[in-house]
């Protein structure tokens, strides 16, 4: 009988695998060896194999694959640096108790009673103290997930985009050209769907974001069912506080001009460029107190937002609410600002506190975390476009607006409803304006939705894959459009319900459907209690893409501007 030969030696020596508490000699020399396939400077051929090698052997030299022990090696290397990166954390995480029961184990891994004639484990060095309940939620990933990066997202089971790093940045909600899907806090490895994410190197799976996984949730991050059935909402204990601080331009000089004179510039080329008039109605138009405008960055949306800022009448306002989606946690519900002010390039926004206060009562409302609120960008695009158009209302500091900034969460049709209700009355009140912060489609593999229409048939949509030959009837850039003017048109048709399901037909990917949902239920009461032809109901009128999608490998994003009058 013929013994087959084993891939590798049948283990470990004690020698060798101390080299797992201390660092293995040949890290050097093993990590810059060149694993290269061979080049003209080093020619390799059948004949240069020794022909005693045993036919595996022979076949791992002709390839130019590194032997058996190399690549052990090469193992024991990353298990180590992935060890000591994980003691230094632990040695800034874990009570000290449990750092002294670390430190109280034997540094031979063989003096554990195994016996010394006996091979331990490869993982022997991993002297874990007892998890504590706060040490667990902050715990680095495995050195598996460190090494092997999925390919495909570990709550839903979609293929992870990324090979379209592309050059967008700005133009994209919550990414920076470059694609990033683990979780910074436990390092699994997510999709668009099933992530909460601001600028790529906060993104957050869901459960480390905040939300409590239920049914429902994997590939439906963005979409309106499922993901919010049965959340809470209105439980909140009524508290007293003073709004502190001022709370920092953290995007300006990146998302849009820091310094305030070029940006003054700018946004008053971006208004010129609307016209004075639409359907023959001078703008600003009387009574459009409520806008729905992106908030990308200005080389991108400025000249879309401009259209809804330009239409936005402000005469009569002594504050400016502003509904925006959460990028940087998961929440549920709706959350108020902590801050006193806000800054922007051109001076300070003063936050409504009594207002604010007024709705924290109401025990319906969380409190947005101050770091949450600094990176949260869909309610600080808003603010110079705000300001500026204050300094053309207004003549006299005194006389500007307050803001109430209000973020609005991954809240099902009937939440929406309910916070509709309660911020309807404030929607009535002839001195209040209305700012609703919403980017459109996001289409690309990097925000797992390829959605298409093929031959316009919008009832038979399909997702496309790169290996879907490029479509051109229609291209894929007048499918984008089609499906974002089904919402649009859902939106425009005052009906909450009817967006609510066009979303759970098409999974448009509207970044702030949140809050247009709550907003068009605010309307949908004030237009139940006197129904006026023209009012209580969105206008749509300009519409842009980021880019025109021709092949499945591009990406873009959409903005549209609207006004209601109330």
């Amino acid at each position: 009988m013929v013994l087959k030969r084993k891939r590798s030696e049948p283990g470990f020596s004690v020698a060798s695998s101390s080299a797992l508490t201390s660092p293995p000699r040949l890290f050097a020399s093993v990590m810059d060896i060149d694993f290269t396939s061979p080049s003209p400077s080093r020619p390799q051929s059948r004949s240069m194999a020794p022909a005693h090698l045993p036919s595996r052997t022979l076949k791992r030299f002709r390839d130019s694959r590194p032997p058996d022990e190399l690549i052990h090696r090469r193992t024991l290397n990353m298990l180590y640096s992935a060890a000591q990166k994980q003691k230094q954390q632990q040695q800034q995480q874990w009570p000290e108790e449990a750092m002294a029961q670390v430190q109280a184990q034997p540094e031979n891994p063989h003096d554990s009673g195994s016996g010394s004639g006996q091979q331990t484990s490869l993982h022997s060095f991993w002297k874990l103290p007892p998890i504590s309940a706060a040490a667990s939620s902050a715990s680095p990933p495995p050195v598996d997930r460190a090494i092997y990066a999925p390919t495909s997202c570990e709550d839903c089971g979609q293929t992870l985009g990324g090979e379209d790093g592309g050059g967008d940045s700005m133009d994209i909600d919550g990414l920076d050209g470059e694609e990033h899907t683990s979780c910074r806090a436990c390092g699994k490895h997510v999709c668009s769907h099933c992530s909460i994410t601001n600028l790529g190197e906060q993104r957050r799976c869901l459960r480390c974001a905040g939300k409590k996984i239920g049914p429902g949730v994997g590939g439906q991050g963005w979409t309106a069912s499922g993901v919010g059935q049965g959340l809470w909402v209105g439980a909140c204990s009524v508290r007293k506080m003073k709004q502190r601080g001022t709370r920092e331009a953290s995007h300006a000089d990146s998302w849009y001009d820091g310094d305030p004179t070029s940006l003054s510039r700018q946004l008053d080329g971006f208004l010129e460029e609307v016209p004075d008039t639409i359907n023959n109605s001078s703008l600003p138009i009387s009574g459009a107190k409520v806008v729905i405008a992106p908030h990308a960055g200005y080389s991108y949306s400025g000249p879309c937002a401009a259209w809804a800022y330009k239409c936005l009448d402000l005469s009569k306002a002594k504050r400016i609410f502003v509904l925006g989606p959460s990028h940087t946690y998961y929440l549920s519900g709706c959350a108020l600002t902590k801050f006193a002010k806000y800054e922007t390039p051109f001076g300070d926004l003063t936050v409504d506190e009594a207002v604010i206060q007024e709705l924290r009562d109401t025990g319906k409302f969380q409190d947005i975390p101050s770091g949450s609120d600094v990176n949260e960008h869909s309610l600080e695009m808003h603010l110079p476009y705000i300001y500026k158009r204050i300094t053309q209302t207004f003549s006299s500091e005194s006389e500007y607006p307050t803001i109430v900034p209000i973020l609005v969460g991954d809240n099902n049709g009937p939440e929406e409803k309910e916070f509709g209700k309660l911020l309807a009355p404030y929607l009535k009140d002839p001195e209040n304006a209305f700012v609703v912060s919403s980017d459109f489609c996001h289409w690309g593999s990097r925000f797992s939705y390829t959605a298409y229409a093929p031959e316009g048939d919008v009832q038979h949509i399909q997702s496309l894959s790169r290996r879907t030959a490029r479509p051109t009837n229609p291209p894929i850039h007048e499918s984008i459009k089609q499906i974002d003017h089904l919402a649009m048109d859902a939106i425009e048709s005052g009906d909450h319900n009817s967006f609510v399901d066009n979303l759970k037909h098409t999974k448009n990917t509207v970044c702030g459907r949140h809050p247009i949902g709550v907003m068009m239920a605010a309307l949908e009461v004030l237009a139940k209690e006197g129904a006026e032809d023209g009012k209580y109901r969105f206008k749509f009128v300009q519409y842009q893409r980021s880019s025109l999608v021709e092949d499945v490998s591009d990406s873009s994003v959409s903005y549209a501007s609207a006004y209601a009058i109330v």
